[in-house]
């Protein structure tokens, strides 16, 4: 038949992963059609700035209306009506964003986690920035807006929330500029690229990507950090005096004084091969796998993954790239705990960004020196000890991604209460006086019961490896059950012994009935692996 721990905690498991399936899903590989470097729609001239996303492009004029192009499947080359009076592009993974010279702000395509749904009231802006699934704007004031998703946090802007001069959005983290040249960073952190250098100072402008940041220092440097995977975060030693910066997904680029771009990183699609003659650009940006510059003639050069042509005639793109899994969480986690149910070790298998399955067990054993218990009246004995033990079943949901949780579920729960009296030893029982050869007294809880609480910390966190955790909640064992077992010194005294037993008994399971639920309050240390 199996232990019936082990068929709860497979049963748990099992509606777990029913109720939450893991979303598994990996970028696609390009067609040879997308690799190739695509046409920018005519004219391509009187260009002043571009924004790359994952799959489009946006490019603003002098006139300021804007041209996008490439992937329209979502309504990021949509432009709202009318496309004109612009001064400000930027482009997320499948949504853009336009700054109007009324300093209010457009927002267009993809919607699902409200990245174009602009926070009233939409004015004083100043600039904008687009992440993966989420939008910043920076409010005149240096005032900071967010809004979209906020699973890591992107949109939890530290405070103050004020004087700051520029932002940045990466895929899932942010970035914003102080006019003392520090900057803060927010988000996701699993590669560290939220840790801005301990020598956080002079910048003047900052850029965000997928998993890494850079900064541009006054005297023309770049600093870059997070995922160096690719080699993102080690711009060359250039000549080139550093005027701009770019950061796509896995790739970085720099526009020098001279007009020359310099790129780094990912080359896998060509997007760091910038194209002859490399000079006369006064403008730059990276999309995902491709890079865009603006030329001093207005025109915009593209290289790398291709962005099809927006243009009625022009084919769908055959196989699009999606966006890599996120680094939410870790695979398991293994957390040591110590409170009122004992001493124990839990299980952490992550099954989202936002909900965990718990299991483990707890035990403690402790001798009290106690002569009774409970309010049935009546002795106790010579010993009581107090016995913990509990194998938790739990789903933990974390609302916001992150620490805080909500938990639900079941406990294996063995907690109990034992007393014993020495043979010879006079005991009390239901006020009487009785000299016992034996005596022990037992109470004991539901051994399956129901779990609610809340908590802290989160074992499987994209984050650091460790972490502190804690537990407050209740065990609704019901009400507890009392167990008296005694043999009279005396034999002619055993009928009246076994009268008050049941008297007691009784009285306990009456001055008991409020005792529904253990508090459960405990404290622990995790690892993630």
């Amino acid at each position: 038949m199996g232990c019936p721990c082990f068929r709860a905690v497979v049963i748990l498991l099992a509606f777990v992963n029913l109720a939450f399936p893991v979303a598994a899903y990996a970028p696609a590989e390009p067609s040879e059609q997308q690799q190739s470097a695509s046409p920018i729609p005519e004219p391509n001239s009187g260009f002043v700035e571009v924004a790359g996303g994952w799959l489009h492009g946006l490019a603003l004029r002098s006139d300021y209306s804007i041209v996008a192009w490439g992937s329209d499947e979502d309504g990021q080359c949509t432009l709202p009506s009318p496309s004109t009076g612009f001064t400000a592009i930027a482009a997320g993974f499948y949504h853009s964003l336009g700054l109007r010279s009324d300093s209010t702000v457009a927002a267009f395509g993809e919607n699902e986690h409200g990245q174009c749904d602009v926070p009233e009231p939409n004015s004083c802006f100043i600039a904008v920035a687009a992440g993966g699934y989420h939008s910043l704007a920076l409010r005149s004031d240096g005032v900071i807006v967010a809004w979209g998703d906020d699973t890591f946090g992107q949109c939890s802007v530290p405070e103050p929330d004020t004087g700051f001069v520029a932002i940045a959005a990466g895929g899932y983290h942010s970035l914003g500029l102080r006019p003392d040249g520090t900057v803060v960073a927010w988000g996701d952190d699993t590669f560290g690229q939220c840790a801005v250098p301990a020598s956080d100072t002079g910048f003047v402008a900052i850029s965000a990507g997928m998993r890494f940041s850079m900064g541009l220092r006054a005297d023309g440097t770049v600093a870059a950090w997070g995922d160096n995977t690719l080699g993102q975060c080690m711009p060359p030693d250039s000549s080139a005096h550093a005027v701009s910066i770019a950061c796509g997904g896995f790739h970085g680029l720099l526009l020098g004084s001279d007009g020359s771009i310099v790129a780094w990183g990912d080359d896998e699609f060509g997007q760091c091969s910038v194209p002859e003659p490399n000079s006369n650009f006064v403008a730059v940006a990276a999309g995902i796998r491709f890079s865009l510059g603006v030329r001093a003639d207005g025109s915009v050069v593209a290289w790398g993954i291709g962005l099809p042509s927006h243009q009625p005639d022009a084919p769908p793109p055959i196989v699009e790239p999606q966006p890599e899994p996120r680094p939410d969480h870790r695979l398991l986690g293994l957390t040591i705990t110590a409170g009122t149910e004992g001493i124990g070790a839990q299980v952490t298998v992550g099954v989202s960004n936002r909900f965990n399955a718990r299991t483990g067990f707890s035990f403690l054993s402790l001798s009290i020196g106690l002569p009774d218990f409970g309010d049935g009246g009546g002795g106790g004995g010579d010993n009581v000890d107090l016995t913990l033990q509990a194998v938790p079943l739990l789903v933990d949901w974390h609302p916001d991604g992150k620490g805080f949780r909500f938990t639900a579920g079941i406990m294996i729960n063995g907690n109990k209460f034992e007393s014993w009296a020495t043979p010879g030893s006079s005991v009390e029982v239901n006020g009487t006086e009785y000299e016992v050869e034996s005596y022990s007294r037992t109470v004991g809880f539901s051994t399956v019961s129901p779990y609610i609480g809340i908590g802290g910390g989160n074992a499987v966190s994209g984050g650091q490896h460790f972490c502190f955790s804690w537990d407050l909640g209740l065990l609704f064992h019901g009400t507890p059950e009392m167990d008296i077992e005694a043999i009279a010194l005396n034999p002619p005294e055993q009928s009246d012994l076994e009268d008050d037993i049941e008297l007691e008994m009784d009285d306990f399971k009456d001055g008991s009935s409020w005792f529904i639920g253990w508090p459960v309050i405990s404290l622990g240390l995790s690892y993630g692996f």
